[in-house]
């Protein structure tokens, strides 16, 4: 009697702990598979190929080298199990089947080597390294094993196949030991994401660091701007569409428009290339405007002044057009050299 009743009772217990296990089972292989499509998505926009130009075909038409032509060609994701693949193959195939009504016999090869690709470890290991874009012994391809785990053990459950009170403890365990491998994975991701997120920041801070050292070296010298140059190719286009024709001193001007990129103190941290916070470590004190440098980049529209007769390579320079100087106050900023160059001989 006692032993009648220890049996029911591990059997009810094992039973809990196995659904408990099987609903987690649900959501996280549903997590990662949304996860890839994300990414699938994302890789997709960027191609040469837009998406939205194929939406009108179906996945038959897929090429076979795309990275999920496989998944797309059964309709499964990427923690579907082999139990589900093959469920959806025996499915797709039999209207896809040549001697079925719309089928034929490249649909249904097409099938057959979807099937096939998929319930092959090493071709289907091969087709998600390329679809997550990362190696084969990486953290994200352990985590969708273990994810495809716990898809099948959800699975097989829900089939009515774990039956009995051994079987339940060992798919409850089962479930503890892919949930406990999955914990191991995303604590070690993100230690790994820690890790990089702290070089990125030390490389970023020597970066600033180099460029402070820099102009504190030009400002012991001048607080005025340093000149920027642009260099100058006329054509006889732009002769003609010269924006002004002026004399000057006998002579004929033209202003050409050019695009100048200049350099001066951040507006954020007032050139110090850092945020406010005695406290705040170095590593995360750097001014996000100008990645702690305390100077920004600027592009603008600078009117160069070119008279007739200008020799290649002849340099002109535009006064109050260059580098902001270092100071918060107005100071002298430096010039724009351009140094004019034409395909063509002047001639008026």
């Amino acid at each position: 009697m006692h032993a009648a009743t220890a049996s029911t009772t591990r059997a009810r217990a094992a039973a809990a702990a196995a659904a408990a296990a099987a609903a987690a089972a649900r959501r996280r292989p549903a997590r990662l598979a949304s996860r890839v499509a994300r990414r699938r998505d994302a890789r997709s926009s960027t191609s040469s190929t837009p998406r939205a130009a194929n939406a009108n075909h179906s996945h038959d038409d897929a090429p076979t080298s795309a990275p999920g032509w496989a998944y797309d060609t059964l309709g499964v994701d990427v923690t579907a199990s082999k139990r589900a693949i093959r469920v959806a193959y025996r499915a797709l195939s039999k209207d896809a089947h040549p001697d079925a009504r719309g089928g034929s016999e490249a649909k249904f090869e097409r099938l057959k080597a979807a099937a096939d690709a998929l319930t092959d470890d090493d071709q289907r290991a091969a087709i998600d390294a390329s679809i997550l874009d990362c190696a084969l012994d990486s953290l994200t391809m352990q985590e969708l094993t273990w994810s495809r785990a716990l898809a099948a053990l959800a699975e097989a459950e829900e089939d009515g196949e774990v039956r009995g009170a051994d079987a339940v403890l060992a798919a409850a365990r089962a479930y503890a030991a892919a949930e406990r491998a999955l914990e191991r994975i995303a604590a070690q991701k993100k230690r790994e994401k820690e890790t990089a997120q702290i070089a990125k920041k030390e490389a970023a801070l020597a970066s600033a660091t180099a460029k402070r050292a820099e102009v504190a070296k030009r400002v012991s010298t001048t607080l005025n701007g340093t000149d920027a140059s642009v260099t100058l190719t006329i054509t006889r286009e732009m002769l003609r569409d010269a924006e002004t024709t002026e004399t000057v001193d006998g002579h004929v001007v033209r202003t050409f428009v050019v695009d100048a990129e200049t350099e001066s103190n951040c507006a954020k941290c007032d050139g110090w290339g850092e945020k406010e916070g005695h406290w705040t470590p170095a590593l995360d004190k750097l001014c996000p405007r100008c990645d702690g440098k305390g100077r920004v980049i600027k592009k603008k529209k600078v009117r160069v002044p070119v008279r007739d007769g200008v020799r290649d390579g002849e340099v002109i320079t535009v006064f109050g057009e260059g580098d902001g100087g270092f100071t918060r106050p107005k100071v002298s900023r430096g010039g724009v050299p351009h140094t004019g160059s034409h395909t063509t001989p002047f001639a008026w």
